[in-house]
């Protein structure tokens, strides 16, 4: 993303939605979000939290609005590396990390740990998003706290997930997949990209953290590229398999690219 127009900066933990919104008194990150939906164009949300952790109650609002979200923003020198996004509190079982709404484009999720929610970890249901170095159903000490769905569902198109070694993401332990695409007779995806990620182990890429199901499954979906010669996964130490490619809602599924991963070892 460019220069975002304007940053909002989470300063309470808490889970509240006042009058006020967003202000340099209160900032929750429901709060956040919702005033990056209500300001045209590209905007950023930070964190300044002495415990850098928040744990919503409820699900948090769909993103609508190009946004930034940094994890170690607003801490220079980064002294705090990532926030951690709990699920643990939220009620109910549809309740998701992040969602980016269907007609939503330009979401960039990064240095977040999002962790033991009840759904999935981040739900893509738009285009043109990134997320990179973030830790879904992982912690940063390794141990798991599974989200009770999939670390990362795509329903949307042109999507980038990881990247460069410093853009790894580590999707792992998450009760079903680690990456789920998948589209439908009225939503189709493509050409979203899964590239230099760990999927199934910790963040040394050594030792098994499994998500209960595929590390990678795609589904209804064309033109996706799984890894690549410069940043390929390393996916392993899944229950079913490493990547599963299947037709799925009576729409077939072809051309997607798996490419230089390492799986299974």
């Amino acid at each position: 993303l460019s220069a975002p127009n304007t940053a909002f900066r989470v300063n309470s933990a808490d889970d509240v939605a006042d009058a006020a919104g967003c202000d340099s008194t209160h900032c929750s990150l429901r709060e956040a979000i919702l005033a990056a939906n209500a300001s045209p164009g590209a905007d950023a949300i930070e964190f300044s939290l002495a415990v850098p952790t928040v744990s919503p109650i409820a699900p948090l609002p769909e993103i609508t609005e190009a946004v930034e979200i940094d994890g170690r923003k607003g801490s220079p020198p980064f002294v705090v590396e990532t926030t951690r996004i709990s699920g643990s509190s939220c009620a109910g079982n549809e309740c998701d990390g992040f969602t980016l709404a269907e007609d939503g484009s330009g979401l960039s999720l990064s240095n977040l740990e999002i962790i033991g929610f009840p759904d999935d970890g981040i739900r893509l249901r738009g285009d043109e998003s990134f997320v990179t170095s973030c830790l879904v159903g992982l912690k940063v000490d390794d141990t798991v706290a599974a989200n009770e769905g999939s670390g990362i569902v795509i329903q949307g198109s042109d999507n980038v997930v990881g990247g460069a070694e410093s853009e790894r993401n580590y999707l792992s332990g998450n009760h079903q997949f680690g990456v789920h695409i998948f589209g439908s007779l009225t939503s189709f995806t493509s050409d979203n990209s899964i590239r230099g990620n760990f999927i199934g182990t910790d963040t040394s890429g050594a030792l098994a953290r499994g998500n209960g199901w595929s590390g990678v499954y795609v589904a209804a979906s064309d033109n996706n590229i799984i890894g690549n010669s410069v940043a390929p996964n390393v996916i392993s130490g899944n229950s079913i398999d490493g990547v599963h490619i299947a037709d799925h809602h009576a729409v077939s599924t072809h051309s997607n690219l798996v490419m230089k991963n390492f799986i299974g070892c």
